[in-house]
């Protein structure tokens, strides 16, 4: 069995689940709900075993730019979530990448993935948190910024979007992509499964045939 599975995501829905769902809920609960939901994939993903890499897009220089102020403290506080949750698991660990010295809050942000990163060098669980990111950032020096991120074996984003916002362009560029129309606040650990079911089946079909694909 492949232990060495990176996967993306993209956790795209949260304001649709809310004006479809529960437009009651203040953003920042809903926030909070999608850190849950992304606390219980890494979660997950550990007691799977063969995940070594999660990487969220958390938020992008354009959510920055074009987002509501309400939308933008539900992202940071539901970020905030996450990173605590995490800090409750012995095995991973956060790194961030992005423009985080931008604004406090980001830059509370970054530093709690620093300090966290820095009590689990040890960790089985890489994950790293895209804030405040964009591939114009990630390019925009003589050595990718986020080079220590390998090569994904998949992009899941959630919602139905076929798209990819910018979301690490290099690295992405042979994962297998799934849009499965489910938003992020109801997206379960059997569809994390079903996706990694196909791309396992694709990454042993590529050994059989001794390549890639194209």
């Amino acid at each position: 069995m492949d232990k060495n599975l990176i996967v993306g995501v993209i956790p795209d829905g949260n304001r649709t689940w809310r004006a479809t769902k529960n437009p009651s809920m203040d953003m920042v609960e809903v926030y909070k709900r999608g850190a849950k939901i992304a606390a219980q994939i890494v979660q997950h993903a550990l007691k799977r075993g063969d995940v070594s890499r999660l990487v969220f897009f958390a938020l992008s220089k354009q959510d920055v730019r074009h987002r509501t102020k309400n939308e933008l403290a539900g992202i940071y506080e539901g970020t905030h979530e996450f990173i605590s949750l995490v800090d409750s698991m012995q095995d991973a660990s956060i790194r961030c990448y992005g423009d985080t010295n931008s604004r406090y809050r980001l830059v509370q942000l970054g530093n709690a993935c620093r300090m966290l990163r820095l009590r689990r060098e040890g960790a089985c669980l890489h994950i790293d948190l895209l804030l405040n990111y964009s591939a114009e950032w990630d390019f925009a020096v003589r050595k990718l910024r986020t080079r220590s991120i390998p090569e994904i074996d998949a992009v899941i984003r959630t919602s139905g979007t076929q798209r990819l916002s910018g979301f690490l362009p290099l690295q992405s560029s042979y994962a297998e992509l799934f849009f499965p129309s489910t938003l992020w606040p109801d997206f379960t650990t059997a569809e994390f499964d079903e996706v990694l079911t196909r791309v396992i089946h694709t990454k042993e079909d590529f050994k059989r045939r001794g390549g890639r694909g194209a």
